[in-house]
């Protein structure tokens, strides 16, 4: 089993998307099926796009440590049998061949190479990505919001929080095999964001309506591989 990887993620923005659990399965494969919010009949497909800074495995020093940006689509489940919380990740993105290649050789997953594009322009950000065929992009604001939206399938940040951060082990299919990462975050705490555009054409696929979007930056971070199954 691959070393733990260590780093320090500079800013990640949880793009969350409402999705109707039967389209939601549509994505999962045995033994995965999509975890509800409370009694919405909704699950949550996200976005996480992070900056990665100082990756290196554990007990190597700090100068080998690499930094990137990174793009996961990430879809809320639970494992059918025995209802653990879990995370299918469909597809990875990272900002170079070079650190797919890296990171795919220190973690049990795949990564792909996509495009991405940042620009910010006071307290405000874009990011777009392209993955493959899939686009991604939002605009958001750093202006802090007091809660969730109220069409939002939280009915707090806290609740929101709790969902979003007690997720469990991300699994993601290579080859026959899944391979499962789990992200140790050094402390917890996410922010919600104002967004103003935003666009996934993959939930969008699947119906998704845009959610919620938070915040979180300059959080220590440890990435742990888990066994693997089929």
């Amino acid at each position: 089993m691959s070393p733990a990887v260590h780093g320090v993620v500079g800013r990640r923005l949880v793009v969350n998307y409402r999705v109707e659990l039967e389209k939601l399965d549509t994505v999962l494969s045995e033994p995965f099926r999509g975890r509800e919010v409370g009694e919405t009949g909704k699950g949550i497909g996200s976005i996480c796009l992070t900056r990665v800074e100082n990756a290196r495995p554990r007990f190597a020093p700090e100068f080998f440590g690499v930094s990137a940006e990174t793009a996961t689509h990430r879809v809320y489940a639970r494992v059918e049998r025995g209802g653990d919380h879990c995370i299918y990740v469909p597809r990875r993105d990272v900002s170079s061949r070079f650190h797919a290649l890296l990171f795919g050789s220190l973690l049990p997953t795949e990564f792909e190479q996509g495009e991405f594009q940042e620009m910010e322009n006071g307290r405000k950000h874009q990011i777009r990505v392209e993955c493959g065929k899939e686009i991604v992009g939002v605009e958001f604001h750093e202006t802090e919001r007091d809660g969730v939206g109220d069409d939002s399938v939280f009915y707090s940040i806290e609740s929101a929080s709790t969902f979003l951060c007690d997720a469990g082990t991300e699994y993601d299919l290579t080859g026959d095999v899944y391979s499962g990462v789990e992200t140790v975050p050094k402390e917890r705490g996410l922010e919600p964001v104002r967004v103003d555009e935003v666009r996934s054409s993959f939930f969008e696929k699947l119906g998704g309506e845009f959610d919620s979007a938070f915040r979180a930056e300059n959080v220590e971070h440890v990435w742990e591989p888990r066994r693997s199954g089929r």
